[in-house]
């Protein structure tokens, strides 16, 4: 599986990184990238309903782009949203 939405890997994209925020300590904090199966597909659903440019490698990496990457609010709030249960039913189903 390698999904490609145009240009060089390595020029337009970086590894995503799931982008986690705890509000306890108020601290943001970046997770490691090796994430399952399941959130990958949840990511890519969240990425597809926003138009957002990406790709997954044969390995399961998942690549963003260096502009999406460098706002650190939007990819939390895309990470949020890839591990909200109804946000992804719901938004599955308006496809």
């Amino acid at each position: 599986m390698f999904l490609s939405c145009g240009g060089g890997i390595k020029s337009k994209f970086v590894e995503y990184q799931p982008h986690v925020y705890y509000p306890k300590v108020d601290s943001l904090y970046l997770e490691k990238p090796n994430i399952s199966r399941e959130e990958i597909a949840n990511i890519a659903q969240v990425l597809e309903f926003y138009g957002e440019d990406y790709e997954v490698s044969e390995d399961g990496i998942v690549y963003i782009t260096r502009k999406l990457n460098e706002d650190w609010e939007l990819v939390w709030n895309y990470t949020t949203k890839s591990r909200d249960e109804n946000w992804l039913k719901v938004h599955r189903s308006m496809k």
